[in-house]
């Protein structure tokens, strides 16, 4: 009798024990893998940021047309972006170029993130290893230490807006409480562009830190007095590399360039692309009807988990396929995860830290010549840190 109450102890205590067991590991693995999916989600881009990247691509899509549609019209001295000819910004004498230094009356006021030349150094030298050999001194240089992205303008010298001392300072201020609350940027170069004026522009990406979008939204609200009209699109994120001024010399030029110098400057374009894009080693996904499918199944259709998964899956080996809609898809063997992808907007990141530049600071610029910055005139900067404070 009692060995028998016994057993039955023994069993029930282990059938308990087992439960609990079992229900204690089940909980820690739930745990678990919520704690992994909130790390994961909460480093997703967010709805605002996917809607950013792809009218930057839109509009980076479009720049890199204009050469194409309008011609390369800075050979005819045409307008630059800004409504400003190109006789009013240099002179060109004996193949050397001289900026014109007029004074802006009032001062601009712009405000630019700066780039380090930790960044700017090598990409100004690869910008002159490609160029200069074709164009000679008939080119213009930006200074690699003025590399900027321009942000917002308190005053520029189509809208001038007066200010007096006091109220510049109160501008500047409203500027550095402005950085203060703006996180670091991370940036990567999405391509490199001729315009029809002349201008090579670097068009970038934001991998993390506070948008251009938002940021241009927070120095409006905090200058109410700036023009309504600013120079450029707000989500826009491109600094000038140089300007072409003249034709390319006839001696360095094929038979086929020199009737038709657009080709000789896209194939420069593409060979500068190759040295400093930093998509060299990128990914590709779209946007338009993600589907992860799985053993030939569809699994997910949400984008943002898509764009998680599909980040997470880079680090395995790949293969391309094309599919008979002309869709394609990579292969992630390892995972066996099959994402599908449509030909709608592209966007590219990259997956190592090497390819991305950081922005760390805000400028508040009062630039005594028109665009001093660009032309190394006379201007006075205060330099602000950005705090990524949530004040």
């Amino acid at each position: 009798m009692v060995m028998g109450r016994v057993r039955n102890w023994w069993s029930h205590s282990k059938t308990v024990a087992v439960i609990w067991f079992s229900s204690l590991a089940l909980f820690f693995f739930l745990f678990q893998l919520a704690l992994r999916n909130s790390t994961s989600l909460s480093s997703l881009p967010s709805d605002s940021a996917m809607a950013n990247s792809n009218r930057r691509s839109t509009l980076y899509d479009k720049m890199e047309r204009d050469l194409d549609q309008h011609g390369a019209a800075f050979l005819k001295h045409g307008e630059t972006s800004q409504s400003l000819s190109l006789s009013d910004l240099f002179t060109l004498k004996n193949g050397f170029v001289t900026p014109v230094l007029k004074a802006a009356h009032p001062p601009v006021r712009a405000n630019v993130l700066y780039m380090s030349t930790e960044y700017s150094v090598p990409i100004s030298k690869a910008v002159k290893q490609v160029f200069d050999p074709y164009f000679d001194k008939a080119i213009w240089f930006q200074n690699s230490s003025l590399y900027h992205f321009s942000m917002f303008h308190a005053s520029h010298h189509i809208a001038p807006v007066s200010a007096s001392e006091i109220e510049i300072e109160d501008e500047a201020a409203a500027a550095k409480a402005v950085a203060e609350g703006l996180c670091p940027l991370e940036i990567v170069l999405d391509r490199v562009v001729l315009t029809s004026t002349g201008v090579l522009l670097g068009c970038w990406q934001v991998i993390s830190g506070t948008d251009p979008v938002s940021i241009r939204a927070k120095l409006r609200t905090a200058l109410p007095r700036a023009p309504e009209k600013q120079l450029y699109d707000e989500a826009i994120l491109h600094t000038s590399f140089a300007r072409l001024l003249s034709h390319p010399k006839a001696s360095l030029m094929d038979t086929d360039s020199t009737s038709n110098p657009i080709k000789l400057f896209h194939k420069l374009v593409s060979q500068l692309n190759n040295e400093i894009r930093g998509f060299k080693k990128a990914w590709l996904w779209e946007t338009f009807e993600l589907i992860l499918w799985k053993n030939n199944k569809r699994m997910a259709s949400n984008l943002s988990i898509l764009h998680h998964l599909f980040l997470v899956s880079m680090q395995f080996s790949h293969h391309r396929k094309y599919s008979s809609t002309g869709t394609f898809c990579y292969i992630v063997k390892e995972r066996e995860h099959q994402i599908c992808e449509s030909s709608c907007t592209r966007h590219r990141i990259s997956p190592t830290g090497k390819d991305m530049a950081k922005v760390k600071e805000l400028w508040y610029v009062e630039e005594y010549d028109v665009l001093a910055l660009a032309l190394n005139g006379k201007m006075k900067v205060r330099r602000f840190q950005m705090g990524c404070s949530s004040t």
